[in-house]
């Protein structure tokens, strides 16, 4: 997947989950996919906002998050993908979003769903709940975070998966030299902080 490939996926992704984060999208998902330093410095950064702050200098990420869920629900996702499934859960996705938007009351939880086929459906949401769990991600929001993300993914599978690829031919790489790469890639990230960026589109 090239640089600009990989960075279109990500902006597509940031604008359904994390639109604040839009601006900073690209170069996010570079510190993810690089090497497990720039990876660590994404969440020391993410840990300045919390969820329901008064603070409004304060921001929380999102992004660094979702994309660690997908990483870590790879097994999940890449068979998914490639199956018939991949329509079926993405039709139940967007008729639960639907129901939200119209009827948030008599909404169903997918936890609800029957293990055949929405088995791993439910994994993958259980994934991505703990990792916005570990962002302080409010209950209620990440639930449509969740939502959002498996549609996205699943409306772009072939962006998805060389996604995954990437992050496991990145790890193979890793492994057989020992060293971290591109060290100076989170010295681009909050120059200026991220409501800035985002109201300047710069």
């Amino acid at each position: 997947m090239s640089t600009d490939s990989l960075d279109t996926w990500a902006v597509k992704l940031a604008e359904v989950v994390a639109p604040e984060e839009v601006a900073l999208a690209a170069v996010t998902v570079q510190a993810y996919v690089a090497d497990g330093t720039n990876r660590s410095d994404l969440f020391r950064q993410s840990q300045r906002g919390t969820p329901g702050g008064f603070d409004a200098g304060v921001f929380q990420e999102i992004l660094p998050y979702v994309l660690r869920g997908l990483h870590s629900a790879a097994p999940i996702i890449v068979p998914t993908l490639s199956s018939t499934l991949s329509g079926i859960f993405l039709e139940v996705v967007k008729r639960s979003l639907k129901e939200r938007n119209e009827a948030p009351a008599n909404s169903q939880s997918m936890e609800q769903l029957p293990d055949d086929p929405y088995k791993p459906l439910k994994q993958l949401i259980a994934t991505l709940s703990r990792e916005l769990h570990k962002g302080n991600v409010a209950e209620q929001k990440a639930e449509l975070i969740i939502y959002h993300t498996i549609q996205a993914v699943l409306e772009d599978p072939e962006g998805t998966r060389q996604f995954l690829q990437r992050l496991s031919d990145k790890s193979s790489e890793l492994s057989g030299t020992g060293k971290s790469s591109k060290p100076a890639l989170m010295k681009k990230r909050f120059k200026r902080s991220p409501t800035e960026t985002h109201q300047n589109g710069k």
